[in-house]
């Protein structure tokens, strides 16, 4: 149960003012989002709701608020003025549980400039937290994240309590502001494998981040799985909400009016006082007597002590049906049970069936292989054959210049050596040939004037020179695709199909069935990758088919299954709270073309009583003999009782009028 501080805001309650409609403004750092909801007999409803972004931060709050009034009223055709903030956890300080100076002045001027009348604020995680837990019928155990431009909140819940908050200014790597975050908590506790994201915006990086972030396992036991709760849950989650608290308060405010003319504020819980058609007659009734008096002519009495005796009677019976009221609050025990049973869930069961979904998902990342592409320098070279036979090169044969390798074009063979006519000296025989680099890029570029050796031929009788520059050598790296790419797409793909998995088979199912969440298969089928290993490519993408497989069940065959696992283990006294029973499987087998399961069953078992019946034999009896019903009859661990006004005779006897008895049960 969360506690709120709405019409608490600004150090004083705010009392509600007869009109259907209510304003709710949801502040971020530099957008926010109106929310009209109208007061129907269940609850709110929500109308509308509208993004407005701020024209200079928190600066021109006022015209920007004032500009998304005028579109609301102009188009639904209605006055809004009462007010409720939904704000994100970062503008809270968390020990006073007050909105931060910086943000508060902002929402008093805005309030003052449009004549709003505000009701207080919400907390936006509270919100989150209580429709999560309805909607899965279960407490919630997660880290939720709270995305806002510049700062980061992260909440551990267990059990649907906060046990840890923290908030820190956002970067652009989510896993490690998470990381940072929670660190001081590794080694302590195992943190809940399950993260709740939301802002609002596209999250898919934030996703990637966390999807591929190597977290420390003293943090989690496994890979944590990831949730995105959406816009449309958020506006729902936050009109039900404040509608929980603002229909109690209203029904609180209409029946004290009955008993007070006087402004009286208002208190949040309680039950609803209603006086019957019954009570208003008996009142008309007692009234019509006390006139007849009045025209009854006495005569042996003084006319003003029947006056005073009329009156008083009169001022007594306004007292009881009017003023005095018990407020009771019982503390009755409850019991936590579970237990383990195996189960085969076979091709027919009559309790669990089998369902699949099909449907297609894609992927893109980018890509992290490299390849150097580029051109081989070229040119022609001098052969110089100091042999005194001719030399044969083949195409290919390797020759060195300025330590980089060149290879002869084609096939060419040189003339051997001659002598002068005098003997003295020996001519090289010469041929001219084109060479090309071995390696791509500038490198190979040499200017004129070189000298070439053979890899394979001594230089004292064969070497080469070039008479021109050697040129058209380049080089530049490109990104291609990765082997690894190919896999870590399989794998984000399959980790994106769990994300949307939950939501799909919410979809999907029928009203009044749940499924197991903790037994559902993900199959990856029909691969296909736009790029191949090593193609030159910026990204690849991904596009594969999803095969889902659930099993489904019915939640009232379940809770019948419940109430067979638990009931040795009930105590005596105690009833199976329904449709508030939780299966987990914690071991699955798949055998023989059945599945071998282990069910956790939870459950909790309260006393049920009967309030009505409580009020009648409380009706009337003092404090002593209050006790004693309570503690006899109901067995209660505690309880707390408040009876107004603090007038002599009354204040320390319950009310004989039924509908001024509150009585409130919680459970240990």
């Amino acid at each position: 149960m969360v506690t709120l501080n709405i019409f608490k805001m600004f150090g004083k309650k705010n009392s509600l003012e007869k009109n259907n409609y209510y304003l709710g403004l949801f502040l971020k750092e530099t957008e926010g989002i109106g929310l009209v909801m109208t007061k129907k007999t269940n609850g709110l409803e929500l109308v509308n709701w509208r993004w407005f972004k701020y024209s200079n931060g928190w600066e021109n709050l006022s015209q920007d608020v004032d500009n998304l009034l005028m579109q609301f009223e102009s188009n639904l055709g209605i006055t809004l003025t009462q007010t409720i903030f939904f704000l994100y956890s970062h503008a809270i300080n968390s020990k006073t549980k007050e909105v931060k100076s910086i943000y508060l002045r902002t929402i008093k001027d805005l309030t003052k400039n449009l004549d709003l009348k505000p009701l207080g604020y919400i907390e936006v995680v509270d919100a989150v937290i209580a429709w999560l837990e309805n909607k899965e019928e279960s407490s919630i155990n997660s880290v939720i994240v709270e995305i806002d431009r510049s700062n980061i909140s992260i909440f551990i819940i267990r059990g649907s309590k906060k046990i840890n908050i923290q908030t820190t200014a956002r970067t652009d790597n989510i896993a490690s502001d998470i990381n940072n975050a929670i660190q001081e908590k590794a080694g302590s506790i195992i943190l809940p494998s399950r993260f709740i994201l939301y802002n609002f915006y596209n999250l898919t990086k934030d996703i990637n981040i966390l999807m591929s972030y190597r977290w420390d396992r003293d943090l989690f036991v496994q890979l944590p799985r990831i949730d995105l709760f959406k816009e449309e849950d958020m506006m729902h989650a936050l009109t039900s909400l404040f509608s929980s608290q603002i229909m109690v308060n209203i029904k609180q405010n209409s029946d004290k009016e009955m008993r007070n003319n006087t402004k009286m504020g208002f208190v949040i819980g309680g039950e609803t006082i209603q006086q019957s058609e019954s009570d208003r007659r008996m009142r008309t009734k007692k009234m019509n007597f006390i006139n007849l008096l009045m025209k009854f002519k006495f005569l042996k009495f003084n006319w003003t002590i029947i006056a005073g005796i009329i009156l008083s009677i009169a001022a007594l019976v306004s007292i009881e049906l009017v003023l005095h009221q018990a407020d009771l609050t019982i503390t009755l025990p409850a019991q936590n049970i579970e237990q383990t049973m195996k189960y085969k869930i076979g091709s027919k069961d009559p309790n669990f069936q089998k369902q699949q979904i099909k449907y297609e998902i894609s992927q893109t990342k980018p890509t992290n292989g490299k390849k150097a592409i580029g051109e081989k320098a070229k040119g022609e070279v001098t052969i110089h054959n100091f042999d005194d036979t001719d030399k044969k090169f083949l195409k290919g044969t390797i020759i060195v210049g300025s330590g980089k390798q060149y290879t002869i074009d084609e096939e060419i063979t040189v003339k051997s050596a001659s002598l002068v006519a005098d003997g003295s000296a020996k001519i090289p025989g010469k041929a001219k040939m084109g060479v090309t680099a071995v390696d791509i890029g500038n490198e190979g570029n040499l200017s004129k004037g070189q000298r070439f050796t053979f890899k394979d031929f001594p230089v004292t009788l064969f070497f080469a020179i070039n008479e021109s520059n050697l040129s058209g050598g380049s080089k530049k790296e490109v990104r291609t695709v990765a082997k690894k790419d190919l896999d870590e797409l399989e794998n984000t793909i399959l980790e994106k199909a769990k994300v949307e998995g939950n939501d799909r088979i919410n979809k999907s199912i029928k009203q009044g069935y749940g499924y197991l969440d903790n037994l559902i298969d993900y199959q990856l089928t029909d691969s296909t990758f736009s790029k191949e290993v090593g193609e030159e490519a910026s990204d690849v993408n991904i596009k594969s088919t999803i095969i889902l497989s659930f099993y489904v069940y019915k939640k009232n065959d379940l809770n019948n299954l419940a109430v067979v696992a638990l009931k040795d283990k009930i105590k005596s006294g105690l009833e199976l709270e329904t449709n508030k029973t939780i299966l987990r499987v914690v071991q699955s087998e798949v055998s023989e073309g059945a599945t071998n399961i282990d069910l956790l069953v939870k459950g909790k078992a309260i006393v049920v009583i009967d309030k009505s019946k409580i009020k009648r034999q409380l009706a009337g009896k003092n404090i002593n003999e209050t006790k004693q019903i309570i503690n006899n009859n109901l067995h209660a661990i505690g309880y707390n009782l408040q009876i107004e006004p603090n007038f002599i005779f009354i204040k320390d006897r319950i009310p004989w009028y039924l509908n001024n008895i509150l009585i409130e049960v919680k459970y240990n």
